[in-house]
């Protein structure tokens, strides 16, 4: 096994820091796991380890050691190692296990709008509209609680662009440009919803004329 192992290294077929026999893998995972049980969660994470140096493509197990981080308190190495397993399998496609990452990092970490940003356009991606508006919401909120008033209606205005029939949320958003002191974005966003209601008929999901001319009266 020693020697076809060497000689695969050096046709270059097996990376050397990709390889890890499967019988050891095999017996090093299972020490792990042992460990795990027992409640020795850093003895469990230093088997996981030498997993990961000698594969790190291997998700599973990336994800296991975040979760020994999470457990035992060590929430920046969590975050660090969820952050990993997220953007590989974004890489790979697999948006919703990405998602199911970056969820996780934002219970440890509930301020970071990076990570709601991320979310937020994964789930636009995924046409997940209602949980892409909600953490648009949640970014926005977070821009506003620093002063970044503008940042803050560009995320609102990528929430409202996921429904752009829905015009409700559109007059919304024309109040909030018009009440934030952005005049012309204001306009803008209302001229889109007049322009539905003339097509729809002036009481469409339930905007009145009035609320609109309410508005155009500022």
């Amino acid at each position: 096994m020693r020697a076809l192992r060497a000689l695969a290294q050096s046709l270059d077929i097996l990376p050397a820091d990709e390889f890890m026999d499967l019988t050891l893998k095999d017996k090093t995972l299972k020490a792990a796991e042992r460990y795990a049980q027992q409640g020795k969660f850093d003895a469990a994470i230093n088997e996981y380890r030498k997993v990961l140096d000698a594969d790190s493509t291997d998700l599973t197990v990336a994800n296991t050691v975040g979760d020994l981080y999470a457990r035992t308190g060590r929430n920046d190495d969590a975050i660090r190692q969820y952050q990993y397993v997220a953007e590989n399998f974004e890489a790979g496609g697999y948006r919703v296990k990405a998602i199911a990452m970056y969820k996780k990092i934002l219970k440890l970490d509930h301020d970071s709008d990076v990570v709601a940003l991320r979310l937020a356009d994964l789930y636009s991606r995924q046409n997940l509209i209602g949980e892409a508006a909600h953490m648009y919401g949640v970014v926005a909120d977070a821009h506003r609680r620093n002063g970044r008033i503008r940042e803050a209606l560009k995320m609102l205005k990528k929430a409202a662009d996921l429904e752009p029939g829905n015009l409700k949320v559109r007059l919304g958003l024309a109040e909030t440009y018009e009440r934030e002191g952005f005049p012309a974005e204001a306009c803008e966003a209302l001229r889109n919803v007049g322009t539905e209601l003339i097509r729809r008929g002036p009481s469409a999901e339930g905007i009145t004329e009035g609320g609109v001319r309410r508005l155009l009266l500022k």
